[in-house]
């Protein structure tokens, strides 16, 4: 029979990689995402005129 600290270790070490993965994959896709939302704010913030035409064209003037 197996003993219960190993059980009980290897349940600990599971949780602990999955937090682990979980993390990283979320800074690679989710921090990439928001990075580039951030980005595209950014950039229509440093180009007001631009916004302003997008602004103008969307209500047909």
């Amino acid at each position: 029979m197996i003993p219960i600290e190993f059980l009980a270790v290897l349940i600990l070490v599971i949780f602990i990689c999955r937090i682990l993965i979980y993390n990283i994959v979320w800074r690679y896709w989710g921090g990439k995402k928001f990075l580039a939302e951030a980005r595209k704010i950014e950039l229509e913030a440093k180009q007001p005129e631009k916004r302003k035409v997008k602004i103008a064209l969307s209500f047909g003037a």
